[in-house]
C-alpha cells in the first residue's frame, strides 16, 4: 500500500467552486511529486494457485440489473464546458461541493461529507483524488473522470468514499477503499503497469482492499491487465478483518485471479458475498475467484454465460 505524500502549498484566492451547507474551499499550489512504493507485501511474489474453501450461507441475494459501465455512460460531460484549475485542489471545509472543474493537479480532501461531482481530474500524484486524511469521510465521487499519469498510484485513495460512474485509468491501480466504501456502475480501464526498481512489475488492481467492513462493489466494468498480476478486485484481510464484503452484478477481466476475498493474516471475511458477476475468463491466468471463510458464491457466469463453480 502506498503511503500519500506531504506537501504543503500556500494559499490561493478561491474560485470556481460551488458550496452546498457550509460554504467554502480553499486552493492551493501544490509543490512537488512522490512515489513510495508499497512494503506491504503488494509487490511480494505471487502464491501459485491453490483451491480455497468457501462458506456459503442461505442468505438470498438480489443483484441489481444494470448496463455495462463504458465511455458512453460514466465520467464528466463535455470538457469545453468545465473550468480550469491547474494547481492542486485543497478542500478543508465540511460539506463542500465542487463541480463543472478541470483539474489539473488533483484534488485533496481534508474534510467530511464533500461531494465531487462532473469534472476531470489528472496528477502525477500518489492519489489523483487523495481521501488518504483522517477527515475524508463521506466523500461522494459521480461522474467523474479520473485520468492518472505516472508514477500515480490509484485515482481515489484510500479510506472511506463512494464512487458513481466514475471512469477511471493511468495509475496501479484504481480505487483503494477501506471501510464504508461503495464503487458502483464506474469503469476501470487501461491501467499503469511498468517494471519497478527490484526487478520486478507492479501488481495492478481495479480495486484493492487491506481489511475493513461494509464495502460494496456493485455493477462496474473492471478491466485489470489480461493475464498479469493481480486482480481486477483484491481485498484481503491484511491490515484488518473482513466483514460485509458484498461483491456483485460486475463485469470482471484480466489479472492472474479474476477476485481475492480471502485472509492475508487479520482473518478470514465474515458475512461476504462474490455473487451475479460476469468473468471475461480468457484474460485471467489461474482461476476466477479466490475466496476463503463465510462468503456466499453464486450466480456467477463466463462471457459466454456459463455457470462457474
Amino acid at each position: 500500500m502506498t503511503a500519500p505524500v506531504d506537501e504543503t502549498e500556500p494559499p490561493l484566492p478561491l474560485r470556481f467552486i460551488t458550496a452546498v451547507a457550509i460554504a467554502g474551499v480553499a486552493f492551493f499550489l501544490g509543490l512537488g511529486l512522490g512515489l513510495v512504493l508499497s512494503a506491504d507485501g503488494e509487490f511480494a511474489d505471487e502464491p501459485a494457485p491453490t483451491t480455497s474453501p468457501t462458506v456459503t450461507t442461505t442468505v438470498p441475494t438480489t443483484v441489481p440489473v444494470t448496463d455495462r459501465p463504458d465511455i458512453t455512460n460514466t465520467g464528466h460531460d463535455d470538457t469545453s464546458l468545465l473550468i480550469v484549475e491547474s494547481s492542486l485542489i485543497r478542500v478543508t471545509e465540511p460539506g463542500t461541493v465542487i463541480e463543472n472543474v478541470r483539474a489539473l493537479d488533483g484534488i485533496r480532501v481534508e474534510a467530511t461529507d464533500v461531494t465531487i461531482r462532473n469534472s476531470y481530474v489528472t496528477s502525477a500524484r500518489t492519489n489523483v483524488i487523495d481521501c488518504s486524511h483522517a477527515d475524508c469521510r463521506g466523500l461522494v465521487v459521480e461522474d467523474v473522470t479520473i485520468e492518472g499519469a505516472r508514477p500515480c498510484q490509484q485515482g481515489i485513495g484510500y479510506r472511506s468514499f463512494t464512487a458513481r460512474r466514475v471512469d477511471v485509468s493511468g495509475c496501479v491501480d484504481g480505487f483503494k477503499g477501506h471501510s464504508d466504501t461503495t464503487v458502483e456502475a464506474s469503469w476501470c480501464h487501461d491501467l499503469d503497469k511498468y517494471d519497478t526498481a527490484n526487478g520486478g512489475s507492479t501488481h495492478n488492481d481495479c480495486f484493492q482492499g487491506t481489511g475493513g467492513s461494509d464495502v460494496t462493489i456493485r455493477g462496474n466494468s473492471f478491466e485489470a491487465i489480461p493475464l498479469r498480476q493481480t486482480s481486477a478486485i483484491k481485498i484481503s484481510g491484511q491490515r484488518a478483518p473482513l466483514e460485509r464484503i458484498r461483491i456483485e452484478g460486475n463485469w470482471l477481466s484480466g489479472g492472474t485471479v479474476g477476485v481475492y476475498l480471502n485472509d492475508q493474516g487479520a482473518g478470514p471475511p465474515v458475512d461476504s458475498a462474490l455473487v451475479g458477476n460476469v468473468f471475461a475468463t480468457d484474460t485471467i491466468t489461474w482461476e476466477p475467484w479466490r475466496v476463503a471463510g463465510d462468503v456466499t458464491v453464486t450466480g456467477n457466469i463466463d462471457d459466454a454465460g456459463n455457470e462457474l463453480r
